[in-house]
């Protein structure tokens, strides 16, 4: 059963569909998949000189990210510009290779990525297509304002022996318990608790480690572990008499030494990030949260599944469903913490109503492509300001710095996108308005319509953060000549909200009216939705000035019969109808929907009707035979 806020987008794309023509060449669906590498082709060309490298370090590879990691670095991917991801291995892995460092340097440098094109489209900037060399320029963050903590993917509590004999725990930032017997000393930061220490207890082998201040900002979360044999930057803690331990060999440990480190997992916080503004680790430890769920992805590979199957089910075929599945969906649903079947259902039709959209802006434009000058077109109405004043706001908003401002923008967006589709529906049922009266929309004015949806469509900030695919092919199709929309003040762009809250109310009525016909277990099959959608009436009672003037355009935006009046006295044809929804707007309007009663009696009349004739035609049948 599909969720409360899923049947309004299916209500909103239904809404955004009817105000569209119905050809296969203007949906999402039908030329979504030739958009990342239009895109990637672009942006591939850009002189690698002109972007800031940023190393993102990964525990085994990018197809193991987890989904919050993942998360992190779209949040790092939408705050940086004209950068270029460059996804390394650890070098840990390097030198635990029976080859030579330098070949297997060698090799990783020549492995691309896994799902190298669609993971490559997940993002909007440049993302290298090949392994990088690791480099670990801070041991415990990679990057600048996001980072993720890779091979040290894990804190401890470790026993510590202080200068006057007393013992105390310190936490310390640990590598893959595996690993654990290469540990040859703990970096700390200079404290006055931290220069008490002298010595740190091995919790395997129950040696008294080193300890060293670490150099410059290293390490700013405490205590971190000194792994000389396999990173190659501790090696300059260990000089002189230690310089053995950096090239003193290490192993794994054993199955005995594991169960000793398991042992004390209660102390062991996987994942745990450096601070409280950090988010989980690159790597691939298991994830709880909402990963927890049925049907949920926990890393990329998962993740880029649902672009064949269009679902995250295991089970689910391969065929047609993954044509509603793209990158920019996947990027939607993880900026909107939605990661699930109806996250993605939900995003197909947020993505599908805003190129429908551009499809008609675009339409519009090489319509009118000799605009010329502003003042050609400057008849700006209520709800041209409305949704110029939405666009605004949107523009107006913060960069996100978590995750939760992510998530919080994102909801934003989709209220901007729902007002979006609001004014393409209005300005289509004014023209239509006009058209009915036999005439068409004045040129000027049809200049506004499509200067102001253009606009709207091509100068969002965050649509190219949210959708960079989708938007790539927004800034090719809308034609550049087209002027721009000065500062025109939103003064009545209120009247124009309120509009807009008017026609989402017909709207869900109408949806209302529509699910009540497909409910209805009535033998009448051959009774198409049109006809059946008459035994329902719209009645809008108001005397708001804003809404009398503009009784025709909110006709033209439903389908079923429409009346509005300033006295319930005046409603007409529903002396047979029961009212079965009523709501209110602005304050001195009410929407009413009525229904046709069908009595008990006329049914079972109609019924024994069709039954006869149903009889009838059996036994001619058997007689023909």
């Amino acid at each position: 059963m599909a969720s409360t806020e899923l049947k309004q987008w299916l209500t909103q794309m239904a809404w955004a569909g009817r105000c569209s023509i119905k050809a296969r060449y203007v949906r999402y669906k039908n030329n979504h998949q030739r958009l990342p590498a239009k895109r990637l082709k672009g942006i591939d060309s850009i002189a690698p000189s002109k972007l800031l490298k940023k190393k993102v370090i990964v525990n085994k590879d990018v197809s193991s990210i987890s989904i919050p990691a993942l998360q992190g670095l779209i949040l790092q991917d939408i705050q940086s510009q004209n950068i270029i991801f460059e996804f390394c291995k650890p070098s840990h892995r390097v030198f635990l290779s029976k080859k030579s460092p330098q070949i297997a340097d060698q090799v990783k440098l020549q492995k691309p990525l896994e799902n190298e094109l669609k993971f490559r489209s997940l993002f909007q900037n440049v993302v290298r297509d090949t392994y990088g060399s690791e480099v670990f320029p801070d041991f415990e963050l990679i990057g600048d304002q996001v980072s993720r903590r890779a091979f040290f993917a894990n804190t401890l509590q470790l026993a510590a022996i202080q200068k006057n004999g007393e013992r105390r725990n310190i936490s310390a930032l640990w590598p893959s318990l595996d690993l654990s017997m290469g540990c040859r000393g703990i970096a700390l930061s200079k404290t006055p608790q931290s220069e008490n220490l002298s010595k740190v207890i091995h919790p395997i082998t129950l040696q008294e480690l080193p300890v060293f201040f670490a150099f410059d900002s290293q390490c700013t979360t405490g205590a971190l572990s000194l792994f000389p044999s396999m990173v190659k930057e501790h090696a300059k803690y260990f000089e002189r008499d230690l310089f053995t331990e950096t090239v003193f060999p290490t192993r794994r440990c054993t199955a005995h030494e594991m169960a000793t480190m398991l042992s004390i997992a209660s102390n062991l916080q996987k994942g745990t990030p450096a601070k409280m503004s950090d988010y989980l680790t690159v790597s691939d430890l298991s994830t709880k949260a909402s990963n927890s769920l049925i049907h949920t992805p926990r890393t990329v590979s998962q993740l880029l599944g649902a672009l064949d199957k269009g679902s995250f089910r295991k089970t689910a075929p391969e065929g047609q469903r993954g044509k509603m599945c793209s990158t920019d969906i996947l990027r939607g649903s993880v900026i909107s913490n939605k990661v699930t079947d109806v996250g993605i259902k939900e995003e197909y039709c947020k993505i599908s109503i805003l190129y429908s959209i551009f499809r008609n802006s675009r339409r519009m434009a090489i319509r009118f492509q000799e605009v010329k000058a502003a003042e050609d077109a400057n008849e700006f109405l209520a709800w041209d300001k409305a949704i110029l004043e939405k666009l605004s706001e949107l523009n107006g908003l913060a960069e996100p710095q978590s995750s939760d401002d992510m998530v919080v923008l994102k909801y934003k967006f989709d209220s901007f996108m729902k007002a979006l589709n609001s004014y393409n529906c209005t300005i289509v049922a004014e023209a239509r308005a006009y058209y009915a009266d036999s005439s068409k929309p004045p040129s000027v004015r049809q200049k506004t319509m499509m200067r102001v949806l253009s606009y709207v469509v091509s100068e969002n900030r965050w649509l190219p953060h949210i959708y960079p695919n989708l938007y790539d092919e927004i800034n090719r199709g809308i034609p550049e000549s087209l002027p721009t929309i000065e500062d025109i003040g939103f003064s009545g762009a209120n009247k124009g909200q309120e509009l807009f809250a008017l026609c989402e109310i017909l709207l869900g009525f109408e949806d209302t009216a529509i699910e009540s016909t497909r409910r209805e277990e009535s033998k009448l099959k051959n009774i198409d939705e049109r006809t059946q959608l008459n035994d329902f009436k719209l009645v809008v009672l108001t005397s708001n000035e804003n809404f009398v003037p503009h009784e025709e355009l909110l006709r033209a935006t439903t389908k079923l019969p429409f009346q509005m009046v300033k006295d319930t006295q005046e409603v007409t044809r529903v002396s047979f109808s029961e009212c079965i929804a009523k709501t209110s707007c602005a304050g001195d309007t009410i929407v009413y929907l009525y229904k046709t009663k069908r009595t008990s009696g006329a049914r079972s009349k109609i019924d024994a009707i069709l039954s006869d004739a149903l009889h009838s035609t059996k036994s001619i049948e058997k007689m023909s035979i």
